[in-house]
């Protein structure tokens, strides 16, 4: 069917959503009248089942399903957002989920107008009837002898998250003691798939061969329980984590562990297919991709110099990397998260350390870079910050960080205090909002934040003093927990 066909059932029916293409503007001028009155919209699955060789599963209430967004252009091109993917290979229900956050998925798509309108696309993978102007049905059948039955409904504005409108009340729920819990060199990640929250961090003091010690712990939200592991190996003090076939990857300054995510196993250790040496770096992971950002600290001891501002992305199955983006600044102790395939960079600092009020210190920059491309736009955050983590919830970004107030009457700024900063980045209209929170209650001696987590409609941060307890001393932090909405 010609596509000026589509267009006008389109328009008479309001069907689709689609913002317009460089092609819209060699359309007939019959048609462009049309479009003007076509507004966009987006579809989400309200309803799934997944039958495969091992069973048929009832997936509709999965995260990794009710995160799924299409869309459909009146140019006739679909754009699939998996976001969370689905395991289409699961031989149980829990095996259905899944942490890998995946790309895209670009197709284009034929309509149907006969006496049953239905759709094609992805290799006529994708077959779906419309019901009505909000409502469609069908099948995805991404290989043999799988089959994604389906329920598309219009996605409205109450299905999106959204911005708290109030004051966010954080609650302790697990106390964390070590060294480096103000540094920002830990680091927090949510697993979905097992509803637990890992930490992960260096540990000096349990450090029986005198190397340090890599502790994770492992948090059930559920039950309450936790499981801790330590691992002696010498490396730099920090640590970021992504999930990887099912396996909890831990990436140091120079060695990637990997290990089950249970915790019941001595890991496995490899050096870092990036042959930098890292410290207050970035990672963050797309299919089986992880993107490691800025923490170089070899940048100035080659010859010669380079800038500590790439963005490697590095295949996970092939232990190989590659550089697909510089960014226009130098980054240390900054947060990243991806959504949609583009890499979110936040605040941060130009240099390792130490941190001043000068052209070195923390920025308040928010770097977008297309992970196709590498191209990379700039925005503002209405603060400076520093040691940032982000995390994604859908279109939404939530970045905490330290604040450095400076008194500015005197030269060279005198430094004043740290402010615990709590924000939410929306990707779809690119703004920051700063939120309020209870994290700077100095009843509580909460001093800093650091790391970051999103799940079950819950954010989790890290949140302690400088101060030390006990013999030998040791840091003392909260994990904490709020509700969002």
């Amino acid at each position: 069917m010609k596509i000026t066909h589509l267009f006008a059932v389109m328009a008479l029916s309001t069907l689709f959503i689609g913002c317009k293409s460089d092609d819209d503007t060699n359309l007939p001028e019959v048609i462009e009248p049309m479009l003007e009155e076509v507004s966009d919209k987006i579809f989400r699955i309200s309803q799934a089942e997944l039958i495969n060789t091992s069973g048929t599963y009832d997936i509709t209430d999965n995260y990794n399903t009710k995160d799924d967004e299409l869309l459909f252009s009146s140019s006739g091109s679909l754009a699939w957002k998996p976001r969370y993917e689905i395991n289409y290979n699961a031989s149980s229900m829990a095996g259905t989920l899944q942490e890998s956050y995946g790309s895209t998925i670009y197709s284009n798509f034929t309509f149907n107008g006969s006496d049953t309108p239905n759709i094609s696309g992805l290799n006529n993978t994708l077959q779906l009837n419309v019901v009505d102007e909000n409502t469609m049905t069908g099948t995805y059948q991404p290989s043999s002898g799988i089959t994604l039955n389906l329920t598309l409904t219009t996605k409205l504005v109450e299905d999106f998250a959204t911005i708290p409108q109030n004051a966010i009340n954080f609650e302790p729920v697990l106390t964390i003691e070590g060294n480096f819990l103000t540094t920002g060199s830990l680091d927090l990640l949510a697993s979905q798939a097992n509803n637990s929250i890992y930490y992960a961090n260096t540990d000096e003091l349990n450090n029986p061969n005198n190397m340090r010690n890599e502790n994770i712990i492992k948090y059930n939200v559920d039950t309450g329980q936790t499981t801790e592991r330590f691992f002696n190996l010498l490396d730099f003090v920090t640590k970021r984590m992504v999930i990887h076939n099912n396996r909890l990857l831990v990436f140091g300054g120079e060695y990637t562990n990997s290990y089950d995510l249970d915790l019941l196993e001595e890991p496995t250790s490899m050096d870092n297919v990036v042959p930098y040496s890292l410290s207050r770096f970035s990672a963050d992971s797309s299919g089986d991709y992880a993107y490691i950002t800025g923490g170089d600290l070899n940048h100035l001891t080659v010859d010669p110099p380079r800038l500590s501002n790439a963005v490697q992305k590095v295949d996970l199955n092939n232990n190989t990397y590659e550089l697909i983006a510089e960014l226009p600044e130098e980054k240390f102790h900054c947060g990243t998260a991806i959504v949609d395939d583009k890499l979110y960079t936040f605040g941060g600092s130009p240099i390792f350390g130490p941190l001043t009020y000068a052209e070195d210190g923390p920025t308040d920059d928010i770097l977008i870079t297309d992970l196709t491309t590498g191209n990379t736009e700039t925005l503002n955050m209405p603060f400076r910050a520093v040691n940032t983590y982000a995390v994604a919830n859908e279109h939404l970004i939530y970045v905490t960080g330290t604040e450095q107030v400076y008194d500015l009457t005197v030269d060279p700024p005198v430094f004043i205090e740290t402010i615990n900063k709590i924000g939410v980045f929306n990707t779809l209209t690119n703004t920051f909002t700063e939120l309020q929170h209870n994290l700077d209650d100095p009843n509580q001696n909460l001093e800093v934040i650091n790391g970051i987590a999103f799940l079950n409609d819950k954010l989790y941060v890290l949140s302690g003093s400088y101060e030390t307890v006990g013999d030998p001393p040791r840091q003392q932090s909260q994990l904490v927990e709020a509700v969002l909405n």
